[in-house]
């Protein structure tokens, strides 16, 4: 089976996913299925740091980017997409629930260094922690 993971991922997806149903365990190509799951669950971690950098990257040039206003409803809707995007994935993955709690400093301090990046503000303008809680970021009310 490893050399149809190598050649046609998609098609040993299916041919796992039939044997799995089938209950043909033995059948199974066990070594590859632990590695694809183990990928899964950084994927969802990965794409929720992602979007949380997002969010509060276009947070911070919301409240400190005065001059660059003209992109406010670009930005309005990258906050509203973010926070949408974690919605779903919290809703699929509620445990990731208590990883924003272990990366959200972390997520801060890219979003503050992007934000000085994209609005050429120099870093030092945005707090050096972050103004807001986790329920404030996460809040689709909060702009």
């Amino acid at each position: 089976m490893s050399t149809l993971y190598e050649k046609d991922f998609c098609e040993w997806t299916c041919v796992q996913a039939c044997r799995l149903r089938k209950g043909e365990i033995e059948e199974l190509d066990i070594e590859n299925l632990i590695e694809e799951i183990e990928d899964l669950g950084r994927s969802n971690k990965s794409s929720l740091s992602s979007y949380l950098v997002r969010l509060m990257t276009h947070l911070l040039k919301m409240r400190y980017a005065y001059q660059q206003k003209g992109n406010s409803k670009s930005w309005e809707s990258s906050i509203l997409g973010s926070r949408y995007q974690i919605k779903y994935i919290l809703r699929d993955s509620p445990s990731l629930k208590n990883y924003i709690k272990e990366v959200f400093k972390e997520c801060y301090q890219d979003a503050r260094e992007l934000a000085s990046l994209e609005t050429c503000i120099r870093e030092e303008v945005f707090p050096k922690v972050c103004p807001w809680t986790i329920e404030e970021v996460l809040n689709e009310g909060e702009k």
